[in-house]
Order: C-alpha cells, then sequence, then structure tokens
C-alpha cells in the first residue's frame, strides 16, 4: 500500500510511518522539515519519498498525493490556552486535505482527533469543594479538567470531526479519538477500542503513541471503521 502520512516527523507521524515500512508499505511523508526523516530515509531508501509542501495549500498538497492508496493525518498544533485565541489548525487543515484528496481521487484517509471531545451538557455538575465527591467518578473528574484546560483544541477537533461527518460522504475515514497521548515504547498491553463514542469505561487515561500507530496501521491494513469514530485508550 502506498501511504501519504501528514506530520511524519511528529512522535505518531514518526512511530506510523515506522511501522509501515516494517510491514513492507510505500510511505509519502509530507513534512515541513525534510531533515527530520534523514534516519528513516537511509534505512528505507527505495520504500519512502520524503516531501516539503504546506499541507494548507491543497493545490500543492494534492500533487503530492496522486497515487496515493491512502492519507493519514497525524498532524497537531501547539496547546491553545483558553484565555488566548481560538485554535483553527485541525478545521483548516482537514479541509485542505479533503480538497487535495479529491483533487488527486484518494478517497481513504485516517486522522486523529481526541477523546472526550463532545458536549457535556448531559453530565451532572462536579463538586470541586467536596474531595470525597472527586473520587466518586473519576472518568468525569478528568473529562471536565480537560475539557476547561483545552476547550480550544477541543472545539477546533469537534468542527473538524464535523465536517467529516457531514460533508464527506465520499471520503472513506476512521477518526480516531485517542485518550491522552504517552510518549513511550511499545506496550504488549491490550488496547481498549470502541467505536461511535468518545468515552470508555474499564481504560486508562492514556495510549502510547506507538501503540495508537499500530492501531492506525492495522484499520488500513484491515478496512476497518469506515466513516466511524474510533475511541482508543490502553486498557486498565
Amino acid at each position: 500500500m502506498r501511504i501519504a502520512v501528514l506530520g511524519a516527523t511528529g512522535q505518531t507521524g514518526y512511530a506510523f510511518c515506522t511501522l509501515a515500512l516494517k510491514n513492507d508499505h510505500q510511505i509519502v511523508a509530507v513534512v515541513r522539515d525534510t531533515s527530520k526523516m534523514n534516519g528513516l530515509v537511509s534505512q528505507n531508501t527505495d520504500q519512502i519519498q520524503v516531501v516539503q509542501t504546506n499541507i494548507l495549500d491543497p493545490s500543492a498538497l494534492a500533487k503530492n498525493l496522486v497515487g496515493v492508496d491512502a492519507v493519514v493525518s497525524c498532524l497537531g498544533s501547539k496547546f491553545v490556552p483558553p484565555w488566548k485565541e481560538e485554535s483553527t489548525f485541525y478545521t483548516d487543515s482537514i479541509i485542505s486535505i479533503v480538497s487535495a484528496m479529491r483533487e488527486s481521487n484518494v478517497q481513504r484517509l485516517i486522522c486523529i482527533s481526541a477523546a472526550m471531545l463532545r458536549s457535556d451538557q448531559n453530565l451532572p455538575e462536579v463538586n470541586f469543594k467536596k474531595p470525597t465527591e472527586l473520587f466518586k467518578n473519576p472518568s468525569m473528574v478528568f473529562r471536565k479538567f480537560v475539557r476547561t484546560v483545552a476547550v480550544s483544541h477541543l472545539k477546533d477537533m469537534e468542527k473538524m470531526e464535523n465536517f467529516l461527518m457531514q460533508s464527506c460522504p465520499d471520503i472513506e475515514y476512521s477518526i480516531m479519538r485517542p485518550y491522552a497521548l504517552i510518549s513511550k515504547p511499545m506496550s504488549n498491553r491490550e488496547v481498549a477500542i470502541e467505536t461511535d463514542t468518545d468515552q470508555m469505561e474499564n481504560c486508562a487515561f492514556h495510549i502510547y503513541r506507538e501503540n495508537l500507530a499500530q492501531e492506525m496501521l492495522n484499520g488500513l491494513e484491515q478496512n476497518l471503521w469506515n466513516q466511524k469514530t474510533v475511541c482508543v485508550a490502553m486498557r486498565c
């Protein structure tokens, strides 16, 4: 399979490229700094092509997607505090990616969003002044904390998801919703996976980046989760 990987120099993207190359796939790594891919290129000269382009320019991006079987977006942006300007990177990038995919006739897409993304309107309030209540439902407390601190990122990701769900019936997308990403080596622990939800019970509040990359590769190779959201975390 020939796979275009956006954000290939990031930790998750680099892990995905490494795993895909081991499985004999061809990689088109779309990056800002080509020098960061020198290690993989030197070991896999015939399997990887590294290109530098502006992913927010759909016409430029489309030129590098010609002939690929799938696009994997591991793009991420710097943390935006809730008191600063609104984040738009995820929405802007997915609109550009889909436009480029359509121009180059590519249908398969896997991208990364986040767990605990959707509205908390139906969740009961948490009384943070009573410590005993915080231990009754740690999942809810963690969810409230994340949504308060990362509200700008999550709103942007929600808009990204809505764009795919509402405006892309022609795109075979899978939206990965990982819990907190941890930079540790691949774990043999079981990975919990549920579709069409943004939270799970009986799971850790994290997943190792290499494990996430492996599940994304599995989804491509086994043609899983067409037009699905996929919540992923390490099993407790």
